[in-house]
């Protein structure tokens, strides 16, 4: 069986489509539903680094790349995030990219939206020494025998977030840089959906069948520094087998352009309003 996107170890949310409402101004209540879905236990404990030189070296990292840290895995009903800032809990809970989470304080961490920062680990000790970082290890149990889907696992991290965080927030459309996918010269180049259409698991070979390119951007965007938003105008679904030459350096760059080749597609960069979540509360966690 192939494992699902949350059982394989993560540090960055996979995908949100925005194509539909954005939902302008509505609120996250502060407490969940009476009938929220619940980890049965859950363990939150500020992260305890190797020495401060391990610390500061993380921290100036993830300086330079802000609301990018945190390691999700789920083994039974077992669900761990590590090395996570309050923006990356929410960014994996709610599923969006990292610039899409905006309002943390900055005493209790970084916002996706934060201005990168070069920073050395010798500065990064400096600036260490002012006060804590503020970075959470999660431990959690997900309720009954059978292991949660990723719905699942975000739902109760979501209930997690407003129990232990006491986290409320509400959905804004920002102007955002984006990109949109959109036909290249000559495309885009679809083979249409049929019946008995298989799909492979080869290292080498992606495929896919009974796709549409909307989904097809919802996947390049966890390929890319931004938003990919499916401009073709095209709706009919499609088979794919793009072959992947894993000797190509980086994987991510190798299966954005070779997706792009094969479907004579191409992404153009804009600007324009897209949904984002702004925190208008949350605190440090409560004790365990």
């Amino acid at each position: 069986m192939k494992p699902s996107p949350l059982r394989i170890i993560r540090t960055a949310a996979f995908s949100l489509v925005l194509a539909a409402p954005s939902g302008y101004g509505q609120v996250a209540a502060s407490h969940p539903a009476v009938d929220a879905l619940r980890f049965d236990v859950a363990s939150v404990v500020p992260t305890s680094f190797p020495s401060d030189v391990f610390a500061a070296g993380f921290r100036a990292a993830r300086s330079s790349n802000p609301c990018s840290a945190g390691d999700l895995s789920v083994s039974g009903t077992l669900v761990t995030l590590t090395r996570a800032g309050i923006c990356d809990v929410v960014r994996i809970a709610y599923d969006v990219k990292n610039y899409q989470v905006l309002g943390v304080p900055p005493t209790l961490g970084s916002s996706g939206q934060d201005k990168p920062v070069q920073m050395s680990v010798q500065a990064s000790m400096a600036e260490a020494s002012k006060g804590p970082i503020f970075f959470y290890d999660i431990e959690a149990r997900a309720p009954g025998a059978t292991p949660p889907t990723d719905a699942q696992v975000r739902e109760m991290l979501r209930t997690l977030l407003a129990d232990r965080f006491h986290l409320s927030l509400h959905r804004e459309d920002r102007e955002l840089s984006f990109y949109a996918l959109v036909p290249a010269k000559n495309g885009p180049k679809l083979t249409p959906a049929a019946e008995g259409c298989k799909t492979h698991s080869k290292p080498d070979l992606m495929t896919g069948c009974g796709r549409t390119l909307e989904q097809m951007a919802k996947m390049l965007t966890a390929r890319t520094d931004r938003m990919v938003l499916d401009k073709t105008g095209v709706t009919t679904k499609f088979d794919y087998e793009i072959p992947i030459n894993l000797g190509d350096g980086d994987l991510s760059s190798t299966v954005l352009s070779s997706v792009l080749e094969q479907l004579k597609l191409k992404l153009e960069p804009r600007k324009g309003p897209l949904e984002c979540l702004i925190i208008d509360h949350v605190e440090r966690p409560s004790e365990n």
